[in-house]
């Protein structure tokens, strides 16, 4: 019984990992810049969404950018699914960067497709950040933080000879579809779960306690004096008296005591994987 127990609480864990991870929010419409945190002013917004734009339309290749108030999960786990359910850069290059802040936990991570990854080493991509990255976010500058980043990466992706994918929109919504399909099916884990658990928890008899059987008393004996009740269990019949043989007339009796028993017994009773970093 604990063996299954523990099969079960296992498989319920694994079912309710991505339903109480950080919820995935939906991609703001102008895809490259998604301010939750509201940390980034409107002109470095706009310059953000152009110089993405304009590398979006040359090689589908392009930076997005996600500020949070606070991240509870992990921040590299939390950001690989975030790229991975925007489907970020082109659905063939894969050479789309994503920059996230937790502006809570005083963090920053970055997640680079596989594109990116074959003409930017680890050791580049950790040089971009801590140069452009680091100094502007320890001032609280995060949007200047941002924009510089943005650009450093931008400029790698344009020296490539990336070329753009016609699939690199299709690309996008099949990675948001399938994320979504993934959340209904780990719902419906869960709820098969349960009704597991509950198909081997014991269940109570709906049978009627018993009580044994019905206990039933004698009456008490008459009084002393009063009439003698013949028949009714308490001894034989008074015999009667015969003539002696010697010719007295007297009748010799011999008195007779009532003898009464009560009693019974009472019987009751029931049934009872993409590359990237963080800054921490």
């Amino acid at each position: 019984m604990i063996k299954k127990l523990s099969i079960i609480i296992c498989t319920l864990l694994i079912c309710l990992s991505p339903v109480f991870a950080t919820r995935i929010p939906t991609q703001d419409q102008s895809i490259y810049v998604n301010d939750y945190a509201d940390v980034i002013d409107s002109s470095i917004k706009k310059e953000l969404v152009s110089i993405n734009q304009s590398s979006d339309h040359k090689n589908g290749g392009y930076v997005v950018v996600a500020t949070f108030d606070f991240v509870d999960d992990d921040l590299y786990d939390f950001s690989y699914r975030l790229f991975n359910r925007w489907g970020i850069g082109d659905k063939n290059n894969n050479n789309g960067v994503l920059l996230v802040l937790d502006i809570g936990n005083d963090n920053y991570s970055y997640i680079l497709g596989s594109g990116i990854e074959k003409i930017l080493s680890d050791g580049n991509a950790k040089s971009i950040i801590d140069k452009y990255m680091e100094p502007d976010f320890a001032k609280k500058n995060y949007g200047e933080a941002l924009l510089k980043t943005s650009k450093q990466f931008l400029n790698v992706i344009e020296d490539s000879d990336f070329k753009v994918s016609d699939s690199r929109s299709s690309g996008f919504m099949s990675n948001f579809q399938m994320s979504d399909i993934i959340e209904i099916i780990a719902v419906i884990g869960f709820i098969i779960v349960l009704v597991f658990i509950s198909a081997l928890m014991p269940k109570r008899s709906c049978r009627p306690r018993n009580y044994g059987p019905r206990r039933y008393h004698r009456p008490p004996p008459p009084p002393p004096g009063g009439p003698r009740m013949y028949g009714g269990g308490y001894g034989r019949p008074r015999p009667r008296s015969r003539p002696s043989s010697r010719g007295f007339s007297g009748s010799a009796t011999r008195s007779r005591g009532f003898s009464s028993s009560s009693g019974g017994t009472h019987h009751s009773g029931g049934s009872s994987r993409g590359a990237g970093g963080t800054r921490k």
